[in-house]
């Protein structure tokens, strides 16, 4: 997530840097556009920041393109540790939501809690037995690394 979070600020951090980084997404069909140069609040929200993140690729050459290579990006483990993150912070994501409903009975975030818990146990041994059904960027960025 430190890795993450530089990278972004370090993109953010100079007019120049921005309009480079805004003209090689607009050459690359970057999908998130200048989303994380408009919204840093939002961008940087750790809620979001890994998921708009998510394809590094177009990152990597930027800064490659600039002579400063980011070589933590490059390593082919990287990317399946971020999708499993990615995938981890949207499950957590949900539960917290789920805490936060108004008016939700005590009794109830003890369940959701509990049921949150059995779903890592089970995960934790699908990840176990190579199974990585349940998480989908991680997933991904194991297709992509084959």
């Amino acid at each position: 997530m430190k890795l993450v979070v530089k990278i972004v600020k370090k993109i953010g951090a100079q007019a120049l840097q921005r309009r480079l980084f805004k003209t090689l997404a607009d050459e690359i069909y970057y999908q998130y556009g200048e989303l994380l140069l408009h919204s840093e609040v939002r961008w940087l929200s750790r809620e979001r920041v890994l998921e708009h993140f998510d394809d590094i690729s177009e990152i990597v050459q930027f800064f490659k393109q600039r002579d400063e290579p980011i070589p933590e990006l490059e390593n082919s483990i990287w990317p399946r540790d971020f999708g499993f993150r990615v995938d981890i912070t949207d499950q957590s994501n949900e539960l917290n939501l789920q805490l936060q409903v108004r008016d939700k009975e005590l009794a109830e975030m003890i369940s959701d809690i509990k049921a949150f818990i059995k779903k890592l146990e089970f995960w934790e041994q699908n990840l176990t037995d190579e199974n990585t059904r349940h998480f989908l960027v991680l997933s991904e960025k194991i297709f992509k690394v084959h």
